[in-house]
């Protein structure tokens, strides 16, 4: 997995003090020689993994991104369930859904936001989208 150059599409983690879903850690690759070799770096905590990528890619000779904590962040979301993170675009999309509805609910009395929050198809697709746009 190579670093993403800069977080576009970045996603937060909802609860930044909570451990994630297979723990505090961050891929990279170093190259050398043209030659590639995958680095993985461990952390006890979003901010001391952070400091540990950065002490690792100097050791290493790699130059980090000057977005370096949001690179890290987006690379854990992208390995959460969605409901531990904000905002890729699926989330964008589900969000802007979710208010139409709500609105068409107060407006003629249905039950469509209700209906949105608990369709499992609706999920996979925002999860899709946050994958497809965060990469």
């Amino acid at each position: 997995m190579k670093p993403h150059l800069h977080a576009q599409g970045k996603m937060k983690l909802k609860e930044p003090r909570r451990a994630p879903v297979g723990g505090w850690y961050y891929k990279y690759v170093i190259t050398r020689n043209n030659l590639d070799f995958p680095a993985t770096v461990y952390g006890e905590s979003l901010s001391r993994l952070i400091e540990n990528v950065n002490k690792d890619m100097r050791s290493n000779g790699v130059t980090a991104p000057v977005d370096l904590a949001d690179v890290i962040e987006t690379q854990i979301c992208e390995r959460q369930p969605a409901e531990r993170c904000w905002m890729g675009a699926g989330d964008h999309v589900a969000q802007a859904i979710h208010g139409v509805a709500r609105v068409v609910d107060r407006i003629a009395g249905t039950r469509l936001e209700q209906k949105a929050k608990g369709c499992s198809s609706c999920r996979q697709r925002r999860q899709a989208l946050n994958r497809m746009f965060n990469k």
